[in-house]
């Protein structure tokens, strides 16, 4: 799908990143609450191309939330720190000390961003009557951990040309 989405020179080859992860919920269960046991699948693939625009596409349970949620917001922040935290290192090793002022926004990260984002997770909340918006806020932590360890793998074993290439 990222591929089919991917308009303009591709930076990166196609990243997917997959993860696991549970969390507990307080439901009712015959006529008492209880707590249940939750597993939260995710599922990511992702480049950059040349260009300014993101393009970025969520699902839950196969329901498109085009209005985002928890998911998204745990994605964003993931490939913030993640990105953030190697292009500080880069910078500290070239000026020996990390300068705040070269952190990048998460706008600067996703300049170029195509990416199709997935969760499978059982009894989803969604805010509204629409769908367009996951809000279970333990999934957020979780694609969180995913999406940061697969770009943390990505930015250690992949090619060198193409983290700098997002840098730059």
């Amino acid at each position: 799908y990222v591929e089919h989405l991917s308009v303009g020179e591709p930076i990166t080859e196609v990243l997917t990143i997959t993860g696991d992860g549970t969390y507990e919920e307080n439901v009712p269960v015959d006529g008492k609450m209880a707590i249940v046991a939750r597993q939260c699948h995710v599922e990511l693939a992702l480049r950059w191309v040349k260009g300014y625009d993101t393009k970025l596409i969520s699902f839950v349970n196969t329901i498109p939330t085009t209005d985002g949620g928890t998911h998204v917001a745990g994605l964003e922040r993931a490939m913030t720190f993640a990105l953030n935290d190697k292009l500080a290192f880069d910078e500290a090793k070239k000026l020996k000390k990390c300068k705040d002022d070269a952190r990048a926004t998460r706008e600067d990260i996703q300049e170029g961003l195509v990416a199709v984002l997935k969760v499978t997770v059982p009894e989803p909340q969604f805010r509204g009557q629409t769908k367009r918006e996951l809000g279970t806020p333990k999934v957020q932590s979780i694609t969180y951990d995913v999406v940061k360890s697969g770009i943390n793998d990505w930015i250690a074993t992949g090619k060198k040309s193409h983290v700098n290439a997002v840098r730059d």
